[in-house]
């Protein structure tokens, strides 16, 4: 559910505010990092990561 690259993901949103800049330090597209967010949001109760 939640593995060691999908934590690592949710630091890098923390730290720089951004799911687009969490991607790009991580070395993947916007549309990959959306999708792993879209996935944990929909494994719990309260979404992990609020988008505007």
């Amino acid at each position: 559910m939640l593995g060691p690259g999908k934590a690592q993901l949710l630091a890098r949103i923390r730290d720089t505010g951004s799911i687009s800049a969490a991607g790009r330090e991580m070395g993947m597209s916007y549309k990959r990092a959306w999708l792993l967010v879209e996935e944990m949001n929909s494994a719990f109760r309260d979404p992990l990561v609020a988008s505007a």
